[in-house]
């Protein structure tokens, strides 16, 4: 059924090529799991801000690409709503520096 959708969003490619996850996941993270952020899909639907060793930062303009009209978002705040998301996997998902004795 993904691959289905990808077909018919012209999404049949992998989203980097260090991520097999495909573009259409994206959509159907949106359409079918009623996903609302770059977060929400990137570490809740997808996991791929645990797994991937940039967090998602070199995907995550592209996923709010796929994004955006799917949730009717302004093209204009892609910028902020990607560095949110870059702040809160920081926050979330880095190790903090090691506390000098």
């Amino acid at each position: 059924a993904v691959v289905a959708l990808g077909r018919a969003l012209d999404l049949v490619r992998t989203l980097s090529p260090d991520a097999t996850a495909l573009e259409a996941e994206v959509a159907w993270g949106v359409i079918h799991e009623h996903a609302l952020s770059i977060d929400d899909l990137l570490s809740r639907r997808m996991r791929l801000s645990m797994t991937l060793p940039d967090r998602g930062a070199s995907i995550a303009a592209r996923v709010d690409e796929i994004a955006t009209p799917l949730l009717g978002l302004d093209p204009a705040g892609r910028a902020e709503r990607v560095a949110a998301y870059l702040t809160g996997a920081r926050r979330e998902h880095d190790v903090p520096p090691a506390a000098v004795a």
